[in-house]
């Protein structure tokens, strides 16, 4: 495979995160009922206990939003995060939740000159039994579908951004090859 072409391809592992073999692991889905609290666990190879480390939310890691940082104070809102250098390992408490608190949410270690890296997992928060509801259990309505939709739209707008902007780049950097190639066959040509 022409260099040229090996080193578009590592850049463009790099740009969607695939280089590198994943360094962080956690459960995959968890579930707690509304109110309660919940410790998440993210563990880390060793090669990164000096990194900082944060807990985002949303489904896709560009497009995820920065919940708690160990970097800076290690408390927002109902969500606290704490790092164990010596377990490589990293908690995220979440208190006091409720169904709108229900998303995927990704552990990422920050890493210099690289990629971060991360995992994803899904929090559920499931609804405590609405007591006005009566005998039959029956919860109040919810606009609960709306979010989801909104939310579905978010991350299909973030994942064809990224695969777009990867094409792109992919694009220019073949439009760029073959123009120098064009180029240096001319250049032959002329000195004959």
């Amino acid at each position: 495979m022409a260099p040229h072409l090996l080193l578009v391809l590592h850049m463009l592992f790099f740009l969607t995160g695939l280089s590198d073999t994943q360094s962080v692991s956690t459960v995959s889905h968890v579930s707690v009922k509304q109110g309660g609290s919940i410790t998440i666990p993210c563990l880390y190879n060793q090669r990164h206990s000096n990194n900082v480390k944060y807990w985002c939310r949303g489904y896709y890691w560009l497009g995820c939003s920065t919940v708690v940082r160990t970097d800076h104070p290690k408390t927002s809102g109902n969500s606290t995060i704490s790092d164990d250098i010596n377990q490589h390992i990293f908690t995220v408490t979440m208190t006091s939740l409720s169904p709108s608190d229900s998303d995927y949410y990704w552990c990422i270690v920050e890493r210099k000159n690289k990629a971060d890296d991360g995992v994803r997992l899904q929090l559920s928060v499931t609804p405590a039994q609405d007591i006005s509801a009566g005998k039959s259990g029956e919860s109040a309505v919810s606009s609960q579908p709306s979010v989801n939709n909104i939310q579905t739209l978010e991350r299909t707008f973030f994942y064809l951004l990224k695969v777009g902007n990867a094409l792109l780049f992919l694009l220019c950097n073949i439009i760029g090859v073959v123009k120098f190639r064009k180029n240096r066959h001319q250049d032959d040509t002329k000195d004959v």
